[in-house]
């Protein structure tokens, strides 16, 4: 998607205009010829978060390599050891409410592993607990017009 910002001063400043948007609230702009106020952006998704990471936030900065050219570049805080805790905790107290007792907590994903590996053929599974093994899943039956 292309984007543009405009700059003050020689920062970025407001949220970056899409193209579609730029090229009507400034008709008669060369887009490809800016001037000193406006540079090109390049937008960028949000990555995910990690397990142990919190309050992400975005600042708009130049592209290295790419002179006038600015992008979204994001920034995340670790989550402290207290944090960390209280959310293992969580997982933990729900878990004992729904989870399996054969599961074991894994602390770097904060979320329990099964002591058998779920088959990786792209089909459905279920856990059966009492065997401890993964089982497929029965696809419903769709009822014919012959059926009763």
């Amino acid at each position: 998607m292309n984007c543009y910002i405009r700059i003050v001063n020689g920062a970025p400043s407001e949220h970056p205009i899409v193209k579609l948007n730029m090229s009507q609230a400034f008709p008669d702009m060369d887009l490809d010829n800016l001037p000193p106020e406006f540079a090109k952006f390049i937008r960028i998704e949000a990555p995910l978060l990690g397990v142990y990471e919190k309050n992400q936030t975005v600042a708009y900065e130049l592209v290295e390599g790419m002179a006038g050219t600015y992008t979204d570049v994001f920034y995340s805080e670790p989550m402290t050891a207290e944090e960390i805790t209280t959310k293992q905790d969580a997982v933990k107290a729900e878990w004992a409410i729904s989870g399996f007792a054969s599961w074991t907590f894994n602390e770097a994903i904060c979320d329990y592993d099964a002591p058998v590996a779920m088959p990786e053929d792209g089909g459905p599974y279920y856990w059966i607990e009492d065997t401890t093994s993964w089982d497929t899943m029965p696809f419903p039956r769709v009822p014919s017009e012959e059926t009763p």
